[in-house]
């Protein structure tokens, strides 16, 4: 036999038998030596007296009452009309999973690397406090290392103790987790453990880092990604993939080893996974999924009806179902991301008469467009564009902007009018007009001349307004705007009636909402119905809600068939090809600061503007036809085939007669009129046609 052999023998047998015992022996006796010394470095630091008069080494259930009387914090989610989640409002990200619907792996990856002794244990594990301290004193070892906390430790230090690293800190976490363990059921506690911890990217919780890190339902996750989600508990802003990849990467493998050690996979199965790559998301806020004008308005309207109840909107777990219909909402989107030839227009002619631009626009745009649009029957909104940008700016243009609606307005005063008696084809005399230093333009009219009142309409000229507004008053066309609609407080002067007093986008729905629904009023809402947790209804929206008449029948029916006289043959040309299906009216303001179209189909109000945030000037090259009109074509063209949107009816209450398009009278060959049925036109003849043939006659011109 070879010496040397023998002698290793000998070596190895004395190295597995004598000396790794011993070692064994020593660690154990160290390591317990260092839990004693522990222990008697607290008892020699705090006597007996003032841990009991402190309530360190006591417990009761109002200490702990906050964990059992714990609920799952949730996300607000904000849903379109159809069901479809747009946006999720939390002040910390939440996704909470009953323990019921955890998968079995997750908890096992959790266990495996944080407290594998979780379901045998009575809230701390003395063993794993002396295996932390030999880990101290051996600390080259082991391929995964488990903290001396367990689980319950750690919902206990997060949910009830400061983060202060003294020994009664960590006495009192000892004995509230104790105790802890004999009123709540170890089921609750995971479930508390998975839904409450912070596990970086803004996430708290296992469900919530799965969609942050994933954007997978925690159900989709495979035992590889629920891994990596296990594997940040210790440390959440080292092992975050997106910071630290590597870091992460290596605590992953470190968690499917221990699963592995655990018994949770075989050797297999450990390498298949550990083999597997992952694929992150890249990060997003979650705050707003789609139409993000939209959702700051919902959120602003659902804070002033939870309020009432005292119900926070953030972290309620509530739902929140609103009108939008999304399909609807990327129309709009679309149509306002891709007119860029109305905006580089607009831009040619813009005239920077305000120098002081702010920041948003110098960076972002010149000319803005926003679009409303909502249900002509109901008065839902189902589509909101508050700016060309979100990201650029936040102004919702929609709601929180007041702007001059130049002709916008003339239905008011025309409506007014036509229901104290006034007729479509009563004549008026045009001439240029000045109020003050407000000289507004009479578009492409002949001067020193007369038109019918329809005409006049279509074709948006001046003054007949203004004679109109003389002739009525304009205490009477205040009240009549208010009553239609308008909220916001209007100026008591004669530009008023040509739209110089500021508006909003809203203000103008309620006004075509009430024309369009044959003289009721139109109330616009974004909230159908507010749940809490439980589907508990907290509030919502009376289906059966009654508008009030703002106006009779037959005088809503006349001016709609006037406001579709504007695309068939006055300012709204650009957009003819909508006439018979759509029926609206141009607004350009003074030097075309502000450029409106409004109007509606069967199905839709919609409201559009353009112009510049600042109030600078266009040159007169720019209008509503060629600008705001557009906009609203392009949008109402893809919802007409979308909604298989049907033709306007006939008025049911007025009488027709053609008439003679200059002088007013019944002709044969002249235009198709509506009047209503009590104030039917007589003359075949007008006096003024008598009088331009060369007859003398005394006539009265309702002049200016």
């Amino acid at each position: 036999m070879n010496f040397d052999n023998f002698l290793m023998t000998d070596l190895k047998i004395l190295y597995y038998f004598l000396y790794l015992p011993i070692r064994c022996c020593f660690k154990v006796i160290l390591g317990s030596a260092f839990v004693l010394g522990l222990i008697l470095s607290i008892v020699y630091s705090l006597t007996l007296e003032s841990l009991l008069n402190q309530k360190i080494l006591t417990a009761n259930y109002s200490d702990i009452e906050s964990i059992i009387e714990w609920k799952p914090t949730d996300n607000t989610k904000i849903y379109d009309a159809h069901g479809e989640l747009i946006s999720e409002q939390f002040n910390e990200y939440h996704v909470y999973t009953p323990y019921e619907k955890i998968p079995p792996k997750m908890i096992e990856a959790i266990m495996a690397i944080e407290d594998r002794k979780f379901w045998s244990h009575p809230g701390i594990d003395f063993y794993g406090i002396l295996r932390a301290a030999m880990a101290l004193i051996n600390r080259g070892g082991g391929k995964y290392t488990q903290g001396a906390s367990t689980i319950t430790q750690q919902v206990v230090k997060n949910l009830l103790l400061t983060k202060d690293k003294t020994i009664e800190r960590k006495l009192r976490e000892i004995v509230l987790s104790l105790y802890l363990e004999t009123v709540v059921s170890k089921e609750k506690i995971m479930e508390i453990y998975c839904n409450q911890m912070f596990l970086g990217f803004g996430s708290y919780g296992i469900s919530a880092a799965a969609k942050r890190y994933f954007d997978k339902d925690l159900k989709e996750l495979g035992v590889h990604e629920m891994a990596l989600i296990a594997g940040l508990f210790q440390l959440p802003g080292k092992y975050n993939p997106h910071k630290n990849p590597e870091a992460a990467r290596a605590r992953q493998q470190d968690v499917l080893f221990a699963m592995k050690d655990a018994g949770y996979l075989n050797q297999q199965t450990y390498l298949s996974y550990r083999d597997k790559k992952l694929k992150y998301q890249e990060y997003s806020s979650q705050t707003k999924l789609a139409a993000p004008y939209f959702v700051d308005y919902i959120v602003e309207k659902a804070t002033e009806i939870l309020s009432e109840k005292e119900i926070p909107l953030k972290d309620s777990g509530l739902k929140i179902y609103t009108t939008l219909d999304l399909e609807l909402q990327k129309m709009a989107e679309g149509t306002i991301e891709q007119s860029q030839d109305l905006y580089k227009f607009m831009g040619h002619h813009l005239i920077q008469d305000n120098q002081e631009l702010n920041e948003e626009n110098e960076e972002g745009h010149l000319v803005e467009a926003s679009l409303l649009v909502l249900d002509r029957k109901t008065g839902a909104i189902v589509s909101m564009v508050g700016g060309r940008d979100y990201e650029d700016s936040q102004f919702n243009r929609t709601s929180q902007s007041l702007r001059a609606p130049g002709s916008l307005f003339k239905p008011v005063t025309y409506s007014l009018a036509l229901k104290r008696g006034k007729n479509w084809n009563d004549l008026y005399f045009i001439a240029p007009i000045t109020i003050g230093n407000y000289r507004p333009r009479t578009e492409d009219a002949k001067l020193f001349t007369e038109t019918t009142l329809l005409e006049a309409f279509y074709r948006s000229i001046n003054s007949p307004a203004v004679s109109l507004g003389n002739e009525l008053g304009m205490n009477g066309i205040l009240r009549h705007a208010h009553k239609l609609g308008i909220k916001t407080e209007l100026k008591d002067e004669a530009a008023t009636l040509l739209g110089s007093s500021e508006v909003t986008m809203f203000d103008m729905a309620r006004v075509y909402g009430s024309f369009a629904n044959k003289g009721r009023t139109f109330s616009p809402y974004s909230i159908a119905r507010i749940e809490d947790p439980t589907g508990r209804v907290l509030f919502e929206q009376d289906p059966k809600r009654k508008n009030q008449r703002a106006l009779d029948i037959k005088t809503s029916e006349l001016i709609v068939e006037g406001m579709k006289q504007v695309l068939r043959r006055g300012t709204g040309y650009k957009i003819s090809h909508l006439s018979g299906i759509a029926a609206g009216k141009t607004g350009t303001s003074n030097r075309s600061r502000d450029n409106w179209f409004a109007g509606f189909t069967n199905d839709l109000v919609v409201i559009s503007w353009m112009g510049n945030d600042n109030q600078n000037s266009f040159s007169g090259a720019v209008s509503a036809s060629n600008t705001a009109a557009p906009l609203w074509g392009r949008f109402v063209s893809k919802t007409v085939k979308k909604l298989k949107t049907s033709y306007l009816g006939k008025p049911r209450y007025l009488r027709s007669a053609k008439i003679n398009k200059k002088y007013g009278h019944i002709d044969p060959a002249g235009m198709k009129m509506y009047f209503h049925p009590n104030r039917l036109p007589r003359k075949k003849e007008s006096d003024l046609m008598r009088v331009n043939n060369g007859e003398k006659i005394r006539i009265t011109l309702n002049d200016f």
